[in-house]
């Protein structure tokens, strides 16, 4: 389970971004974006994921900002996201 607590926080990031390559480690991706909620933080940071069993749909599905698939794409999506 993912912890809730951001003690390390860094205090200006604007992006989360999460990869797996493993669909057994995806519900993780969920669970960090509620992290992001539970904290307040999630209206001050964009949540992204990918990975090879990562799909938009999934994305959509957890509250994810958006979706990539590929780190290329995701520098893209990150200059979209946050300006």
């Amino acid at each position: 389970m993912v912890t809730s607590r951001w003690d390390n926080f860094e205090e200006n990031a604007q992006v989360v971004a999460m990869s797996t390559l493993m669909s057994t480690s995806m519900d993780y991706m969920r669970q960090v974006i509620e992290a992001l909620t539970s904290a307040g933080l999630r209206s001050q940071v964009k949540a992204i994921v990918g990975g090879a069993p990562i799909s938009p749909a999934f994305a959509e599905r957890i509250g994810a900002d958006g979706y990539s698939s590929s780190a290329t794409e995701a520098v893209k999506l990150v200059a979209r996201l946050v300006g």
